[in-house]
């Protein structure tokens, strides 16, 4: 903390000394040296509530020692922000916003001269409130997470719209992102994520965060439309890739997931075996309208046959193979009729599933439950059968 009492105190003494009559600069340039903020701010509070605004060293300098009075009683005070209650920490928290309101009032006010010092002033609070975010967010402290990585942007945005010495601090807009999440601010949020996208950058989280905004918002449309702006600025991502995927099935979509999956599968060939399972999926919802059709049964079983042979260790994959002769076991058997055919049928089928579902819990992945108990009623069924 001792590093950041510095600067203001080389900015009051490095002051010329050639100030003009009307303000007695040297007494509060003294209190402010020896400590007496509080002191010193009021007199020049007295000041400049009888003085007009105008563009004068004199009266920039006075606003911008003002917000030295203030940011130093912030200094002094935050030092061991961790046992601040709330009360205290509104307390301090008023320091910080008239100092920063003094600083741009100087700025506004001042000569090349003042608006070097109001930059460095600026500069190290920008840093500051970065430092004090990061240990708010390392605390669980996610509403001083969020006020201090806003003021920290506020800084940064000062320096660039205003001085021109400083580039736009995108790291800033990632922190105040997810502060603002944390603290309940998801408009702000996702504004912010959006404002990323829009510049063209953002890596894979940055897309999955702010779909995820949306998602929270049921909002599946512009969901998938930023992940469609992330595969255009990334194309050879394949985490936005998967994300796109997954969340095309995860809403059911079928039919756009396999579309999808082909108009990109030279860039992403290990996705073949997808790319079957996809389309056994697709044809499975037809086949729900047509269970009688044998066609489309044999070309589900193929489709799910050649995803689990690509990728024998995919339990999603072997889940709906299982499931594929399960059903149709179950639906054989409540239709059932005396007939031998229709018996021999049932067996083939229900062997088919238990070498199936045995396939994916040895896998050991997932929910086995609702495996178990499939298996369970397909080794009763079977010994039922022989009896």
């Amino acid at each position: 903390m001792k590093q950041i009492l510095i600067l203001p105190l080389i900015v009051l003494f490095s002051i010329s000394s050639s100030y003009g009559t009307d303000f007695p600069i040297h007494k509060y340039e003294k209190w402010i040296a020896k400590g007496k903020y509080v002191k010193a701010q009021k007199k020049i509070e007295e000041l400049l509530l009888i003085e007009p605004e105008v563009y004068s060293e004199d009266y920039a300098k006075l606003w911008l020692y003002r917000g030295n009075c203030y940011s130093l009683s912030y200094f002094d005070d935050v030092h061991d922000v961790k046992t601040f209650d709330d009360k205290s920490y509104l307390l301090i928290n008023r320091y910080i916003e008239e100092a920063l309101y003094s600083f741009k009032k100087s700025y506004k006010f001042g000569d090349a001269k003042i608006r070097q010092k109001v930059v460095a002033q600026m500069t190290q609070l920008q840093r500051f409130f970065k430092t004090v975010a990061n240990r708010y967010q390392r605390l669980g402290n996610y509403n001083r997470f969020y006020i201090n990585s806003r003021r920290a942007r506020t800084c940064n945005l000062f320096l660039v719209h205003k001085s021109r010495t400083s580039q736009l601090d995108q790291s800033l807009i990632f922190m105040l992102a997810d502060a603002a999440e944390l603290a309940g601010h998801p408009d702000e949020a996702l504004f912010l994520r959006n404002e990323l996208i829009q510049s063209g950058i953002g890596d894979a989280e940055l897309f999955s965060k702010t779909v995820q905004l949306y998602l929270d918002r049921n909002d599946e449309v512009r969901a998938l439309g930023t992940l469609d702006i992330g595969m255009k600025l990334h194309p050879k991502s394949k985490e936005i890739f998967d994300q796109k995927l997954n969340l095309l099935k995860q809403l059911e979509m079928e039919k756009e997931a396999t579309a999808f999956l082909k108009i990109n599968i030279k860039k992403f060939p290990s996705y073949k075996s997808e790319l079957n399972f996809l389309k056994g999926l697709e044809l499975e919802k037809k086949y729900e309208m047509d269970v009688d059709s044998e066609e489309l049964f044999a070309s589900i079983e193929k489709n799910y046959r050649k995803a689990v042979r690509t990728s024998p260790e995919n339990e999603e994959y072997i889940k709906a193979l299982a499931n594929l002769y399960y059903k149709k076991a179950l639906r054989i058997k409540s239709a059932a009729v005396d007939n031998k055919t229709t018996e021999k049928e049932y067996v083939q089928l229900l062997g088919k599933a238990r070498k199936t579902i045995s396939k994916a819990l040895k896998l050991g992945q997932g929910d086995k439950a609702s495996l178990t108990n499939a298996l369970q009623f397909v080794n009763s069924e079977n010994a039922s059968m022989l009896e």
